[in-house]
């Protein structure tokens, strides 16, 4: 009989604490999370880490496009800044080479690029590349001028001979005045 007892006591006791849990509802979610705090950092961190992971690859693939697309406008020899020293340099290697005397040389600051304003004087749309005006005066001969004129136009950097005027004219010498644009567009990074 005593071991009936024990035995009837012990599933006593059971059933009071299945009881009292029951009673309380305790979360066994968050009990198990109490249980296991090395588990559940685990995971947190592998999740970050794998985010990391994703976010480290992701610009790899970017930077390598970055590198691939900057390859691409080395390719198109696109001038991506202007310079006055190279400008100079640019119209003085075309001038000796055409016979072209400069008298006078005045540059404009850079300016951005945007298509004809509408009648409204809206502008329709904006490119962004810039420009840079060179007036030069110069004094040659009718025939060096217009080589000139062609060795402007069949140069590889983007330049553009806007206006032309002749302000004197004594026999075989012309002295004018040459208005060039030089083109860039800028990278940004």
């Amino acid at each position: 009989m005593k071991i009936n007892n024990k035995l009837t006591g012990f599933i006593s006791i059971i059933i009071i604490v299945i009881s009292i849990l029951l009673m309380r509802r305790i979360d066994f979610g968050s009990f198990y999370k109490k249980l296991n705090p090395i588990r559940d950092e685990y995971s947190e961190t592998s999740i970050k880490y794998e985010n990391m992971s994703q976010n480290l690859i992701m610009k790899s693939k970017y930077g390598q496009r970055k590198d691939e697309l900057l390859d691409e406008i080395n390719n198109y020899n696109v001038e991506t800044d202007i310079l006055q020293e190279k400008v100079l340099a640019v119209v003085y290697q075309h001038c000796m080479r055409n016979n072209i005397a400069i008298t006078n040389i005045n540059f404009t600051e850079i300016i951005p690029v945007s298509l004809a304003e509408s009648e409204s004087e809206e502008i329709l749309s904006e490119i962004p590349g810039v420009y840079m005006c060179l007036t030069i005066e110069f004094k040659s001969t009718y025939v060096d001028m217009l080589v000139f004129i062609d060795d402007i136009k069949n140069d590889d950097m983007d330049i553009a001979l806007t206006n032309m005027r002749t302000i004197a004219w004594e026999g075989d010498v012309i002295y004018g005045v040459a208005d060039l644009k030089f083109y860039a567009l800028p990278l940004k990074m």
